[in-house]
């Protein structure tokens, strides 16, 4: 079975983003392995991001042995392993892709699209969410939990689009008032970003933004963009 690694932003937990995300029926009905784990520290968080100059616990090397186990306890299928996280946990999501090269099939950070301040090993598939009006990872930059530069969100796609050698301009697409798809182009892996106007911090709901009663869901249109991605490495 396909994995899907779902990590918690700051002050939050696996069970949270689990119901949060909107991801149990979706993998019931898709067929995938679901693993929403907790991270640690007071409040409950991963070392990435905003919380690096002070983070104890190697989350790399946790989330290197999560995968062992997994591949050791269940039938996996190691060619399609995926991250994707809330805020802190999109933060995480990028570094340990970044981190464990060929191991992570792609990414989906929603609050916290971030290429890893040491860099990135290879080019990783990239769909990633974020709200116009979030302020705590604020769309155009800003200081994060008063510690931590963000770029902003421009800056950090840019980003992933120099780590995925992408050779052609981005394109934005409006789906609706409320939400707009942007592509780039001409890459050795995807980046694409889906901006929703008045989003805020909170897990996006593409419905609403698309001003639909039944539109696919935010975990919907993840799994269906990892669902298309594969690692040579697994």
């Amino acid at each position: 079975m396909p994995v899907v690694l779902n990590f918690h932003g700051r002050g939050s937990s696996g069970a949270a983003i689990e119901q949060d995300s909107g991801f149990i029926p979706v993998s019931d009905r898709e067929g995938f392995l679901l693993v929403s784990p907790d991270g640690t520290g007071t409040p409950a968080g991963w070392g990435a991001g905003a919380s690096m100059p002070s983070w104890q616990v190697d989350d790399v090397q946790f989330g290197r042995d999560l995968i062992a186990s997994l591949e050791k306890d269940y039938c996996v299928d190691s060619a399609r392993i995926y991250a994707t996280g809330h805020s802190n946990g999109a933060f995480m999501a990028a570094r340990l892709a970044c981190s464990l090269p060929g191991r992570i099939a792609a990414i989906a950070p929603v609050a916290g699209v971030h290429v890893p301040a040491e860099g990135c090993a290879g080019p990783v598939p990239v769909l990633a969410f974020h709200g116009a009006a979030d302020t705590v990872v604020p769309f155009r930059g800003g200081t994060v939990r008063e510690v931590y530069r963000y770029a902003g969100v421009e800056q950090e796609v840019a980003r992933w689009a120099a780590v995925n050698a992408c050779t052609g301009n981005a394109t934005s697409i409006e789906l609706s008032p409320a939400l707009a798809l942007q592509e780039w182009h001409g890459c050795r892996a995807t980046v694409e970003l889906y901006v929703v106007a008045n989003g805020t911090h909170a897990w996006p709901q593409l419905p609403q933004a698309l001003g639909v009663a039944n539109g696919p869901s935010t975990a919907q249109v993840i799994w269906d963009f990892f669902k298309g991605q594969s690692s040579p490495g697994g």
